[in-house]
C-alpha cells in the first residue's frame, strides 16, 4: 500500500525487531490441510508463511487468512480461500476477525 503523507514528511523504513523464521512443524502441516483461519502480525511472518505453505505443497486456497493490516495481507500474496484485515490495528481487532472468520461457512 502506497504511503501519502503531507508535504515536508519524509517517510523512513526502521527495523524495530527482528524475527527468526523457522519451518512450519510436520503437526502444524497437517493442521494446515483442515481449512484453517491463520492469523498475521506481519509482513515478514505473511511472507514466510506463504514461502512455507509453497514448500510444503499445501493448497493456499485452502486457508483463510486474517491480518493486522492491509500491507499485512498484501504480503501474503494471492490464491488464499480468503484474505480480511482487522478493523484496526489491535490484538483484540484480530481476534474478533478470527472469530468472526471461524463462524463463515468456507468460501467456495
Amino acid at each position: 500500500m502506497p504511503l501519502d503523507p503531507p508535504d515536508g514528511i519524509v517517510p523512513v523504513t526502521a527495523v524495530v525487531y527482528r524475527a527468526e523464521t523457522l519451518p512450519v512443524a510436520p503437526a502444524l502441516a497437517e493442521l494446515l490441510g483442515e481449512k484453517p483461519v491463520v492469523l498475521l502480525h506481519s509482513a515478514g511472518t505473511a511472507k514466510h508463511f506463504a514461502a512455507e505453505v509453497d514448500r510444503l505443497a499445501i493448497a493456499r486456497s485452502s486457508i483463510r487468512l486474517a491480518a493486522l493490516g492491509g500491507r499485512i495481507a498484501a504480503a501474503a500474496g494471492p490464491g488464499w480461500a480468503s484474505v480480511s484485515s482487522a478493523s484496526e490495528p489491535s490484538d483484540p481487532a484480530l481476534l474478533a476477525l478470527a472469530r468472526d472468520l471461524c463462524h463463515e461457512p468456507f468460501p467456495g
